[in-house]
């Protein structure tokens, strides 16, 4: 009993990190801009990382790690594509010298 109480707290953990990430990435896509891109790989990529990894506790299928580890490596390679298309294609206030450095 208190087995299925601890997966069906997973699934509802599970749950609401998936709708805290979908919110944080409805907020990013209102705002424009390339940082904000980035931040939003980011951010599908750790939160989608939790919940496979909250899915895999409660589900205790280990195939389910196996996909969190993928998605791990698809962000980092994700982030560093658009770093690198940053490095290429400046943003007109990168080029002025930017107003956010100092």
């Amino acid at each position: 009993m208190a087995e299925s109480l601890l997966g069906e707290a997973l699934f509802v953990a599970a749950a609401l990190l998936l709708l805290i990430t979908a919110i944080g990435l409805v907020a990013m896509g209102l705002r424009g801009g390339m940082a904000n891109q980035m931040m939003g790989v980011q951010l599908l990529g750790s939160g989608g990382i939790g919940v496979l990894l909250l899915l895999t506790l409660a589900s205790g299928d280990v195939a389910t790690l196996d996909v969190a580890l993928l998605l791990a490596l698809l962000a980092a390679v994700a982030a560093m594509a658009l770093r690198g298309l940053a490095l290429k294609n400046p943003a007109p206030s990168d080029e002025a010298g930017g107003e956010g450095r100092r």
